[in-house]
């Protein structure tokens, strides 16, 4: 019996190619021959098995599954992009990629990197974007100073354990590169830029006042003599509005932080409201102030110093007091500056009969001299020039021109004197001889109503409010 070299199948006497694999069989003696085989235990069981004789030596061709040639090719693949892996860690870690992505947000504008790069490196204050564009704006204003702050952070390799952080010119901390605690999967160093912000605090020329720092309101509100905390800011663009509402009027604020009065990150704003406190007197104790026209309830004797106030112009004081039944007042004042004020009150003039009568007498002579002399400036010092005696005269004398009329001013009598409103109002009564143009002359008395102000220079009679004749006769 012969088998097939290729595939172990058994030949019949006289084949010349196998049935099973197609090769072709050699013939040496006429007989199929093959190269011989180790027997093996499988083999011979097999074979016993299959003829139930004694068993004869097959070997048969071992083949790789595809399934353990996957497997194979996929681990070599894992392999190859595990160290690919690698090395791409290895240059992720490297440091300066950390400060090669911080100038790229920087110089690139890109607000929305930075604030993440920002928020990763510090926990005192949370960057908004807004905040982070301010802050480039205020890295880039200076070019030359940035890429100096941009030089020493450079410096700061892992090489340099324990640098100190990059510093601007008034020592305040900027930026730090450091490394971080823990390893990225166990294996790879891991670094990042920590930003130092500024702490910032407030003070105010006047105690009580709201302040919001960004449109945000603090919830301290400010003190004269010490100073609140309003939190950490990174440099930049930030607005600062404050508000302090005054018993008599309301003051406003508004400005920007200026950083380069930060040393040592921390910067103290202080509020200058534009106000005084005025110091206060009167020649009367028991005056009343008042503030532009409305009365404070308060005797200047009570007041020794008043604010505070506004400096521009807009709020100006006064004092009044009664005096027999009559109000004075003093001059308003407008306030500018720092200043003491002395309010002076003039006693109220009071005008007796006597006083008056003589003043009437005055004006009914003047009257005369002017009527007699066609001129109405006689009258000046006796007639308020603003009134409307005044005029009303000034007519007159034209109609007694043309009838040729003189007078004789003979005598007067106070009948009333009342004081009302701005003035008096006087009740006379006087006697005239009139001299006409065609030669007849007569006696004339006449009872009038006046008019009389009271005015910086004295009485002058301001309006006739009436006049009738009680008497004539020829002479």
């Amino acid at each position: 019996m012969s088998f097939c070299k290729k595939c172990s199948n058994r030949l019949s006497t006289g084949q010349t190619f196998c049935t099973k694999c197609g090769a072709k069989v050699t013939e040496l003696s006429g007989k199929a021959t093959h190269a011989p085989i180790k027997e093996t235990p499988v083999l011979k069981e097999k074979e016993e098995k299959r003829e139930g004789h004694n068993p004869v030596v097959v070997k048969e061709k071992m083949q790789l599954p595809w399934k353990l040639i996957s497997i194979v090719v996929i681990g070599i693949a894992i392999i190859a992009g595990l160290g690919a892996g690698h090395v791409h860690m290895i240059k992720q870690a490297d440091p300066m990629k950390v400060i090669e992505k911080f100038d790229v947000a920087v110089q690139g504008e890109n607000a929305n990197a930075l604030a993440e790069m920002m928020n990763e490196g510090q926990n005192d204050y949370h960057v908004s974007e807004e905040a982070a564009a301010s802050y480039i704006e205020y890295l880039t204003k200076e070019k030359e100073d940035y890429l100096s702050l941009l030089e020493d952070l450079n410096f700061q390799t892992p090489y340099r354990e324990g640098a100190e952080p990059v510093k601007d010119s008034n020592g305040n901390h900027m930026f730090k590169l450091e490394k971080k605690a823990e390893k990225k999967w166990f294996l790879y160093n891991q670094y990042q830029i920590v930003f130092y912000p500024t702490e910032l605090k407030i003070s105010s020329n006047l105690d009580g006042a709201t302040v919001w720092l960004n449109g945000e309101e603090l919830e301290e509100k400010t003190e004269q003599n010490s100073f609140i905390k309003a939190g950490y800011l990174f440099p930049g663009e930030h607005v600062l509005k404050a508000r302090f509402e005054g018993e008599y009027t309301d003051f406003q604020y508004e400005g920007s932080i200026d950083f380069s009065l930060a040393e040592n990150n921390q910067l103290e704003a202080f509020i200058e409201f534009e106000s005084t406190t005025v110091k206060l007197s009167s020649n009367y104790e028991d005056a009343i102030l008042f503030v532009n026209g409305k009365s404070t309830g308060k005797e200047i004797g009570d007041v020794s110093t008043f604010g505070p106030i506004p400096t521009d112009g807009s709020v100006s004081l006064h004092a009044e007091r009664n005096h027999n039944g009559k109000t004075v007042k003093s001059e308003p004042i407008a306030i500018y500056e720092d200043s003491s004020i002395r309010f002076r009150l003039e006693e109220p003039v009071v005008i007796t009969e006597a006083e008056m009568a003589r003043f009437m007498d005055s004006y009914f002579s003047t009257m005369v001299a002017s009527i007699n002399a066609r001129d109405a400036l006689l009258t000046e010092y006796v007639m308020d020039v603003e009134g409307k005696a005044y005029q009303e005269h000034r007519d007159y004398l034209k109609v007694l021109e043309e009838r040729g009329i003189t007078e004789e001013y003979l005598s007067m009598e106070l009948v009333d004197n009342e004081e009302v409103e701005g003035g008096y109002r006087v009740k006379t009564n006087e006697d005239y001889h009139i001299s006409y143009g065609d030669g007849t002359r007569k006696y004339k008395s006449f009872v009038s109503e006046f008019f009389v102000s009271l005015l910086d220079d004295g009485l002058r009679v301001h309006t006739l409010l009436s006049t009738t004749e009680t008497e004539s006769r020829d002479l």
